[in-house]
């Protein structure tokens, strides 16, 4: 997406440079638990803070298990917290996840934002993911991010506009019983992988010197 607006005679697609440990490990997605990691940016979003504890609900309601851990944000934390605690669900809260290549590891699915870091991280770690772009975001930047890896069969893109509770329990209960749709959403969204981009920059910038 980025390509348009550069020119192509100064253009190289480097990808995103990551810290060490973003590497694709293969999951095991033939388990009776399933992770969940939701992310709304450092500050949390407030349409998906929301709207998870409702679709959490509704698995709960129909006896399946999730292990969830919600990234909130300073602001709607306390009130996330006592929904949840209303529904009796046990789930793992914080306002912001300090290590969060540990909690990208444990999960098996990610619900999140589609911004260019997210979108790398995922990619190198091979981790599927439900993509709620920020429907206010640059150009329409994380639309696009979201759009190119489902259209691989890597993600799913669900717009904001129809971020519902209904429709996030439908999405996540088809892909626990399809359970084999995980790993090839695993495969699928690291062929976008450029986990070597701080390499690749960094041998750009010294044949430069």
């Amino acid at each position: 997406y980025s390509k348009q607006f550069f020119s192509k005679r100064n253009f190289i697609l480097t990808g995103n440079p990551l810290r060490n440990g973003f590497i694709f490990k293969k999951k095991d997605y033939c388990k009776n638990l399933i992770n969940i990691l939701v992310l709304g940016g450092s500050g949390g979003s407030h349409f998906i803070n929301f709207c998870i504890p409702y679709a959490m609900k509704l698995l709960k309601k129909k006896k399946i298990s999730i292990s969830l851990e919600h990234q909130t944000g300073l602001k709607d934390y306390n009130k996330i917290v006592k929904i949840y605690k209303k529904f009796g669900l046990n789930v793992k809260i914080k306002t912001f996840i300090s290590d969060i290549l540990f909690s990208y590891r444990k999960a098996d699915l990610l619900i999140a934002r589609s911004g260019a870091t997210t979108c790398a991280e995922t990619s190198a770690l091979g981790l599927p993911a439900i993509f709620i772009p920020f429907p206010e975001s640059v150009y329409n930047h994380q639309i696009f991010n979201a759009m190119i890896l489902a259209q691989s069969g890597g993600a799913i893109l669900l717009p904001q506009s129809d971020l519902t509770p209904n429709n996030l329990f439908n999405i996540i209960t088809d892909l626990i019983f399809n359970i084999r749709t995980l790993q090839v959403m695993s495969n699928k969204i690291f062929s976008f992988s450029k986990y070597d981009a701080t390499k690749r920059i960094s041998k750009i910038l010294l044949s430069h010197l």
